[in-house]
């Protein structure tokens, strides 16, 4: 029966909704980040035909936004660590994930030790691109 549904709703706590908006939140910015990284590297995109949803040709498969793997693939990130390198980007990991993204006019660190080190490094190229892509123009 449907009201199942309901129950869960109405028996979650204020902990339960906190942890399903900071879930969703995550979701989101998961999506966003793998979005900002996909248009770093440059991939194609295309709108598919019946919903006209845009997808990213990454290798010889089209992906949804909410499918990119930059997050959770060294094998998709490290590609993304190797061009941001090329730019002059270096990225050095320490202790407990600590991870340092930085060139000659830029530096950023994670502090963080609780999460995975691909999440450290994967928020580090985040930073990394958005400041390359405010300052890549005035560096042109």
């Amino acid at each position: 029966m449907k009201l199942e549904k309901y129950h869960k709703i109405i028996a979650a706590t204020p902990q339960d909704i906190k942890d399903k908006i900071k879930k969703d939140m995550d979701d989101m910015d998961i999506i966003e980040g793998n979005k900002l990284i996909a248009g770093f590297m440059q991939l194609e995109t295309k709108n598919r035909n019946w919903d006209e949803r845009l997808v990213y040709l990454y290798g010889n498969y089209w992906y949804p936004s909410e499918k990119l793997k930059y997050h959770s693939s060294w094998d998709w990130l490290m590609p993304v660590v190797e061009k941001i390198q090329s730019l002059g980007g270096r990225f050095i990991i320490g202790d407990g994930n600590r991870v340092t993204v930085y060139n000659k006019d830029y530096d950023w660190r994670n502090g963080s030790t609780e999460d995975e080190l691909i999440e450290c490094v994967w928020h580090g190229a985040i930073q990394f691109i958005k400041w390359h892509n405010q300052n890549k123009h005035s560096n042109d």
